[in-house]
């Protein structure tokens, strides 16, 4: 049986089968380079991101669900350097690294050192977990899996407290789907359960899907197979705060 735990505090969530997985996503490796031509004084990030994921213990491979670099076409020569630095010094904590190409991915294969394994857009099963990016649709393998873990939308919840004060945390969003709304596009889907991972790049909070939940930016909830205001939303420390549409008072941002 195929497990999925989300590691407490950590935008990232083990998958245990026949082995252990780490997954994470939307690492947007050479972010703060846009940062910087925008006029934001930002360092280099990459040891930032390298120290969060060799700093969890568990699983021995690691699995990158799409986003791996920002550029959305090809990498500049700084983020090509750092992409090195970075593969290298995960060898040393993983048996193996798998990067699922995401929407910023254009062009990443040709920089994967040997070794490193790409995967289609269109995402990967592992027992009963169906992994994808969240961009396009998934593939037929993928829909035939029990629950569909994906990225993409770097969730996030903007919250107020009675002072007017507001915080933009990092979320989970976890809940059913509805596969009657895909019609004829796939044979067989079996998935009745989508998990949204939070976006790992400390620099990207996110977009708070209680002010604007953007069905548009994938086709999952285009279509209406995934309904982000029906979702359960979960801290990083995994506390269950309800639905998104809950979290929504009169078109304004819930109060804590």
């Amino acid at each position: 049986m195929t497990r999925v735990t989300p590691i407490p505090g950590q935008p990232a969530i083990l998958i245990s089968s026949r082995k252990s997985t780490l997954c994470v996503a939307d690492l947007h490796i050479g972010y703060e380079l846009e940062l910087r031509e925008g006029g934001f004084n930002i360092p280099p990030q990459i040891d930032n991101i390298l120290q969060d994921i060799t700093g969890i213990d568990e699983g021995d491979h690691l699995l990158i669900l799409g986003d791996l670099k920002h550029t959305v076409t090809g990498a500049r020569r700084r983020e090509r350097f750092e992409l090195a630095h970075f593969f290298r010094s995960l060898r040393e904590r993983f048996s193996s690294i798998s990067v699922v190409m995401g929407n910023h991915d254009g062009g990443l294969d040709r920089d994967l050192p040997d070794g490193i394994v790409a995967i289609r857009p269109t995402g990967v099963r592992i027992g009963t977990i169906g992994l994808a990016h969240g961009h396009c649709w998934p593939s037929e393998d993928v829909v035939k899996a029990k629950t569909l873990l994906w990225g993409h939308l770097h969730p996030s919840l903007r919250m107020t407290d009675r002072l007017g004060g507001s915080v933009n945390i990092k979320c989970w969003l976890r809940g059913g789907t509805s596969p009657e709304k895909l019609g004829r596009r796939y044979k067989c889907i079996d998935v009745r359960e989508s998990i949204v991972i939070p976006a790992f790049n400390r620099l990207l909070v996110g977009s708070p899907v209680n002010e604007n939940a953007k069905p548009d930016l994938s086709p999952l909830t285009r279509s209406g197979y995934i309904d982000i205001s029906e979702q359960e939303a979960y801290t990083l420390e995994g506390v269950r705060l309800g639905t998104v549409q809950s979290l929504v008072r009169g078109g304004k941002r819930r109060r804590i």
